[in-house]
C-alpha cells in the first residue's frame, strides 16, 4: 500500500492570509475535492469559505472571535507579568482515544464513552479559552462503523465551532480508514493515510496515520516517511508539532510492547535535526511522557477509559476512571502539557479573578510580600 505524496491525502496549506484544509485524496495540482478557507480577514467567528461538496465551520477564522481582549493561544494576555514568561503562544486540547461505538453502545459492555467524552467536553468548556486547535489523537471509534464516526462527529464538532477552533483528527489501530475519511472528513472513502498539516498562525501541526490496515500495531511505510521529510524540509516559524497514535516510546506494561509503533529508527531518522519540538500520542489509555530522539513526548490519557496502573504490569486492565486531557501550551523556549483531570470534585475558593487584579495593582516587590512572604 503505497503512503501519501505532498498533494494527497488530508492536507493543510497556506496562501497568503488563508488557512486552507484540503479534505480531497487527489494532487493539489488539479481539481480538488474539498477546501474549507478560514479568511483572516473576515472577522467572524465560524465563518468559513469553502469551495468544493464540504464545508467545515470548524476550521475557523480566530479573528475577531474574542471582542475586546487580547489573547495569545487562548489565554488572556495581563497587563502585568507576574512572572519570568510571557503568555503562551498557542495553546492546544489534546484528547485521545474515545472509543465510540455506533448507536452509543457501552464500550465493553460496561464503559459509557458517550458520557465520558460528553464530561470530558464540558471540562474543556470550562477551561473559559479559546484553543488554537483541539487535537483527537486516534483510536476516534472502537470497530470502525460509520455510525459511530457520524455520532463522534456530531458531539465534537459542534464544540469545536463554539470554540472556533479546528478540529483534528488522527487515526488509530481501532479506526478504518475509508469510514473515517469519509464520514469525518467528507473525504473518498480510501485507505490512503489519514495525513494533514495545519498552519496555527505560524506554529505547524502535522498529523501522521501510524495505522496499519489489518492489524493493531503501528508502522509508517516510506511513502509517508517521505511525506513528512518534503514537509519539515522547510522549518515554520514557532516550529513543528507531530501528532499520531502509536507513540514511539516503550510502555511498562508487556501487552503495548506487542501493539507498538514498529521501526522507530526510520521516524527518529526523518525528524532528525529538523523543527520538530513535541509528538502528541494517545495508544496507551494513560498519561505519560518521555523523549524520542531528543524531542518531547507527549500522551494523553483516554476519555473512554483508562489503565489502572496501580497493579503489577501483568495485571493491568481498565477502569473507568482517571479520565483527563492535555492542555499544551507553546511558548518561545518550551512546551508544557498539562494533565487536565475529569472529576467532580469541590475545591477551595482562594483564588479568583478579583485575586489576580489585587495582585496586579501592586509592585513585584509588593508581591512578593503579600504572596511568597512566609508568616509565622
Amino acid at each position: 500500500m503505497g503512503g501519501a505524496r505532498i498533494g494527497e491525502g488530508v492536507l493543510g496549506l497556506q496562501v497568503g492570509s488563508d488557512v486552507c484544509v484540503v479534505l480531497g485524496a487527489k494532487p493539489l495540482v488539479g481539481i480538488l475535492d474539498v477546501i474549507a478557507v478560514m479568511r483572516a480577514d473576515e472577522g467572524t467567528a465560524g465563518g468559513t469559505r469553502c469551495f468544493g461538496d464540504g464545508c467545515h465551520p470548524t476550521h475557523a477564522s480566530r479573528a475577531g472571535r474574542v471582542g475586546g481582549e487580547t489573547y495569545a493561544g487562548g489565554m488572556a494576555s495581563a497587563s502585568v507579568r507576574f512572572g519570568q514568561y510571557p503568555p503562551a503562544l498557542r495553546t492546544i486540547v489534546h484528547l485521545s482515544d474515545t472509543h465510540f461505538l455506533d448507536g452509543g453502545r457501552p464500550l465493553g459492555g460496561r464503559f459509557d464513552t458517550t458520557a465520558n467524552l460528553g464530561r470530558t467536553l464540558q471540562k474543556v468548556r470550562d477551561l473559559g479559552i479559546r484553543p488554537d486547535a483541539i487535537v483527537v489523537t486516534g483510536d476516534l471509534t472502537d470497530e470502525g462503523e460509520p455510525g459511530a464516526y457520524r455520532d463522534l462527529r456530531a458531539v465534537l464538532e459542534p464544540v469545536a465551532r463554539d470554540l472556533a477552533a479546528p478540529l483534528v483528527w488522527v487515526a488509530g489501530n481501532h479506526d478504518e480508514r475509508p469510514a473515517l475519511r469519509e464520514h469525518l472528513m467528507d473525504a473518498e472513502p480510501t485507505q490512503e493515510p489519514v495525513t494533514g498539516v495545519w498552519d496555527l498562525d505560524g506554529l505547524r501541526l502535522i498529523a501522521i496515520d501510524t495505522s496499519v490496515p489489518g492489524w493493531h500495531h503501528g508502522d509508517l511505510d516510506e511513502g509517508q516517511l517521505r511525506w513528512l521529510d518534503e514537509h519539515l524540509a522547510t522549518p515554520a516559524p514557532l516550529g513543528t508539532l507531530l501528532a499520531m497514535h502509536h507513540p514511539p516510546i516503550p510502555s511498562h506494561l508487556p501487552f503495548f510492547d506487542i501493539l507498538e509503533l514498529r521501526d522507530q529508527q526510520r521516524l527518529a531518522d526523518v525528524i532528525a535535526g529538523t523543527d520538530v519540538r513535541g509528538i502528541l500520542a494517545g495508544h496507551l489509555h494513560y498519561s505519560t511522557n518521555a523523549t524520542f530522539a531528543g524531542i518531547p513526548v507527549s500522551v494523553s490519557a483516554a476519555t473512554c477509559y483508562t489503565m489502572d496502573l496501580a497493579r503489577p504490569p501483568q495485571q493491568v486492565n481498565g477502569m473507568d476512571a482517571g479520565q483527563s486531557f492535555h492542555l499544551v501550551h507553546v511558548y518561545e523556549t518550551t512546551i508544557t502539557h498539562a494533565v487536565v483531570p475529569v472529576v467532580d470534585a469541590d475545591t477551595g475558593d482562594y483564588f479568583s479573578e478579583e485575586w489576580v487584579e489585587r495582585m496586579a495593582a501592586l509592585t513585584p516587590h509588593e508581591r512578593l510580600e503579600a504572596f511568597s512572604r512566609k508568616r509565622s
